[in-house]
């Protein structure tokens, strides 16, 4: 298969396994994505598509590390970095023996020097692996950064175990103190390459300002490129790559903040690519797993020299071992500084054991192997080992993908959630702004907090609740419209009744129906009705009757509308129903005090922006008191304000045309009188 065609099916189960992952949100996105990988793998099972380490790691592995590091807190990470080296360096050595003797145990026939770069292998976890579990799963701070700096930095200790088993594998000969003079040149070496190189960086880009260059792409494009320039620096002098990515991350944290315009430019920019980019790159990996598995796994399952029987019995004997020195060495080793007995110290320990996950690192490492031995003859066990390593793989992050929820949840830092602050600072707001006389246009502005903050509730419902919301809303939809119909046909409405109506009736119910929905049936009646006959002028009726007959019917619906929804109350979930309640009686109240007609006619006018503006200034203040008070943390803070400034900036881009669209549908409804009469002589004849 061309490699075009390979990509674009990979972004397509990348696509997919997103969108299954948010509508099933129990179904973690890494066995998905592996899932997705193994289905793409089995097409292309006759067409070898074998990972290459190197640029593996170059091209995913070392800008992900980057840009980790770049957002990691690193005077957190110095609190702990007693533990972290430990677990980076003498972990990962401990490890390698453990299961080089484990490995030689169990297949004897396997030389000494494999089973030991097998332990090289599995020695490190995979931090893109690891930081997937954290955001599914909240630990406690010090957990966090124990984890976060052991991923960062363990990279270079296994990988320096595996170039020396494998030297060994070849060439028959092992060298311990040249093993340990060269991690520590490969370590410092490829720190001190990252630091030259983020310095260098760093007077570019003064040159550049100096001389006045204000292209936003050319800042951005040096940053992306770092990553992969210290990586390929670092490898060619034969020091870590991954390290040299590592640091240089962090020495971008180090930058000084100027206010600049340029600099704010390229900051909001800069985060927004690396958001995008990091969110493919962490898929990748997962989705490259899976995309070697069926090669694998038919390499060594179609040998008969392995029982079938016999090949799980290494991956889960090998499994306990890397848990078992694990929770020795963070036990014995890693001090705990847990206040809460040794309970809460047990839970820490299990937490940072379980959560030493492996990942397509290790998978990349192993098809790093050698072909050919020292004898010169073929390397029969690798694909044996290749086995092992995406068993151990595969099982080491489904135990922790199920068992770690049962941990962590005793495990989260107390405080609020992140909605339910959200919440209150919106709430605050809204207060704020009615108690206020400059704020123009004060309805609408309120009107679109209560809408954010019906979104934020609406996040909060579980994927039984939206389905059960959404089936609701519809069914409610298509009740109403059908009344709405039947009182034009007999007469009890006008026309402009009922298309105003009719309009209102899809702005409020379309976040559940969509337009494409809504109005699709209609769309070749439309164009008949503009185009291929003749036009006639609506009845002439007094202004003061459309609006006392619409309210009246409105009302009427909405009354209607909530005792229904009522009565479903035991057959659908509470909030679903107090949600839908709450939504038609605002709407009532909105209708009545003419908001929504103000909205609508106001989004077209500066005034409407100006307003909105006010209302982000408020909501600015509402944060600073907030943190003030203590109410919020910093990081709460930061979250709330990067917030409101994506929708100022949203405001002032002028970035509004499909709600200008949706709104003058609503308004301009030329023709549209034709088109309702061919539906329901179409509904008659029916």
């Amino acid at each position: 298969m061309e490699i075009a065609a390979i990509v674009v099916v990979t972004i397509f189960a990348i696509v997919a396994s997103n969108v299954l992952s948010h509508i099933f949100p129990k179904l973690p996105l890494p066995l998905l994505q592996i899932a997705f990988g193994c289905i793409v793998g089995l097409v292309l099972l006759n067409e070898p598509l074998p990972l290459n380490p190197e640029m593996f790691l170059m091209l995913v592995i070392a800008p992900l590390l980057f840009r980790e590091a770049d957002e990691a807190n690193f005077i957190a990470l110095w609190k702990v970095k007693s533990s972290i080296m430990i677990l980076a360096f003498l972990l990962v050595f401990i490890t390698v023996f453990a299961v080089g003797f484990s490995v030689k145990l169990l297949l004897p026939f396997t030389p000494l020097a494999a089973c030991f770069a097998l332990g090289a292998i599995l020695g490190p976890t995979d931090y893109v692996a690891v930081s997937s579990l954290s955001s599914r799963f909240t630990f406690g701070e010090r957990v966090t950064n124990i984890l976060k700096g052991e991923g960062l930095i363990n990279d270079a200790s296994g990988l320096t175990a595996l170039r020396f088993a494998s030297a060994a594998l070849v060439t028959g000969s092992f060298s311990a103190p040249k093993a340990a003079v060269s991690l520590i040149w490969v370590t410092l070496g490829g720190a001190l390459v990252g630091l030259l190189l983020t310095l260098l960086e760093q007077q570019v880009i003064k040159i550049l300002k100096r001389v006045s260059v204000r292209q936003t792409s050319t800042y951005i494009l040096i940053e992306l490129i770092m990553p992969f320039l210290t990586y390929i620096a670092a490898e060619a002098i034969g020091v870590s790559g991954i390290i040299a990515a590592v640091v240089s991350g962090i020495r971008q944290t180090s930058k000084y903040l100027r206010a600049e315009s340029i600099s704010a430019e390229v900051g909001i920019a800069k985060g927004s690519i690396w958001h995008l980019l990091s969110s493919c790159l962490n898929s990748i990996v997962f989705m490259l797993l899976g995309l070697e598995l069926p090669q694998i796994i038919t390499s060594v399952w179609s040998d008969p020299r392995y029982p079938h029987a016999f090949l799980f019995i290494p991956i889960l004997v090998i499994t306990l071992v890397v848990w078992l020195v694990r929770f020795i060495s963070v036990a014995v080793l890693v001090r705990d500084e847990a206040e809460n007995g040794r309970a809460e110290k047990l839970k820490n320990v299990l937490l940072i054991t379980l959560s030493g996950a492996k990942g397509t690192v290790s998978l990349a490492a192993a098809f790093a192997l050698p072909l050919v031995i020292s004898d010169g003859m073929f390397f029969a066990e690798r694909p044996l080992l290749l086995f092992i390593t995406a068993g151990v793989i595969i099982l080491s992050l489904v135990v922790a993908l199920f068992v770690l929820p049962l941990i962590a949840d005793g495990a989260e830092s107390e405080g609020v959630k992140e909605s339910e602050v959200q919440l209150r600072v919106l709430e605050e707001v809204m207060k704020r702004i009615r108690s206020r006389s400059d704020v123009r246009l004060k309805d609408v502005v309120l009107l679109g907090y209560k809408r954010r903050i019906d979104e934020v509730e609406y996040l909060e419902f579980s994927a039984y609740e939206r389905r059960a919301l959404h089936k609701l809303q519809v069914s409610l939809y298509n009740l109403e419209r059908s009344v709405i119909k039947s009182q034009y046909r007999s007469k009890a409405i006008t026309y402009h009744t009922y298309r105003n109506a009719i309009s209102l009736l899809f702005f409020v119910y379309r976040a559940d129906l969509g337009r494409a929905a809504v109005r699709s049936s209609s769309l070749f009646s439309r164009t008949y009705g503009l185009f291929l006959r003749k036009k006639s002028k609506p009845e002439v009726v007094p202004r003061t009757k459309h609006e006392h007959e619409f309210l009246s019917l409105f009302q009427y619906e909405s009354e209607s509308m909530v005792n229904i929804a009522k009565q479903k109350r035991g057959q659908i979930p509470g909030r679903v129903i107090d949600r839908v309640i709450r939504e038609r009686n605002d709407m009532t109240d909105e209708i009545r005090n003419g908001v929504i007609g103000k909205t609508l006619h106001t989004l077209y006018d500066n005034d409407y922006y100006e307003a909105m503006l006010m209302g982000f200034y408020v909501e600015r203040q509402v944060i600073h008191d907030f943190l003030d008070s203590g109410k919020i943390t910093d990081e709460q803070a930061a979250t709330l304000r990067m917030n409101v400034n994506r929708m100022e900036l949203y405001i002032l881009s002028g970035d509004r045309d499909e709600t200008a669209l949706e709104i003058h549908s609503i308004i301009d409804s030329e023709g549209a009188e034709k088109e309702l009469t061919l539906e329901l002589e179409r509904e008659a004849e029916v």
